[in-house]
Parts: C-alpha cells; sequence; structure tokens
C-alpha cells in the first residue's frame, strides 16, 4: 500500500508509572484465609503451586481402604462422593484437604498419623 492512502497516523503507547497501586500481598493481607487459600488456588500458574495431598496420607487411606476390601466405589458411595475424588485422592492428584482425608479414614475405621 501507498503512504499517502493510510489515513490513521501510528500510536506509541506508554506504560504508566503509577505509585499508588497495591501489591497482591497488601491486597491478600485483608482477605480471610479460606478466601486466601481459594485466591491462591486460582492464580497457580505453575504445576507445583497447588498443594497436593501428602504421600504418606495417600498411603494410608490407600492401606485404610484395602483392609477393609472395599473398592474405591464402596467409599465414594458411603461418603456421597464423586468417585473420582476418590480416585484423584489415590493418584496423589488431589488438593491437599486434610478434613476430607480425617473423614474417609474415619469411615474406614482407621485414624491418620502425620
Amino acid at each position: 500500500m501507498q503512504d499517502s492512502i493510510r489515513d490513521w497516523k501510528p500510536m506509541i503507547l506508554n506504560k504508566s508509572k503509577s505509585s499508588t497501586k497495591t501489591s497482591p500481598v497488601q491486597n491478600a493481607t485483608k482477605l480471610s484465609d479460606d478466601a486466601i487459600k481459594a485466591n491462591k488456588i486460582d492464580n497457580a500458574t505453575e504445576a507445583g503451586a497447588i498443594e497436593y495431598m501428602p504421600k504418606n496420607i495417600v498411603a494410608q487411606l490407600i492401606n485404610f481402604r484395602t483392609a477393609k476390601k472395599k473398592s474405591q466405589k464402596d467409599v465414594a458411595n458411603s461418603l456421597n462422593l464423586n468417585i473420582k475424588v476418590v480416585q484423584d485422592i489415590e493418584r496423589g492428584k488431589y488438593k491437599k484437604d486434610m478434613r476430607l482425608a480425617q473423614r474417609i479414614a474415619t469411615s474406614l475405621g482407621g485414624q491418620l498419623k502425620k
């Protein structure tokens, strides 16, 4: 194209330097603990940023389940959970939720050790 036909002018945008911005850390201090945890999970961009169920807890849950000779489906049904949750926990791909882990252990007649 020819320059004489063009009816627009190039525009250069510069990033403004505002000193009044609050950092994410300052915003996080205003939130409750649960909101901070939820925000941390939502904003996680790296695979390792989300804290998964500890391996020793997973091993204990598997041992409790196999000792009772129950399937993953049996455990999920007894606790009114989706079977995928139980599968993900046993694969080590479920976020750290110690309340849920303890609930599963209790339903299987066990007590988790840290």
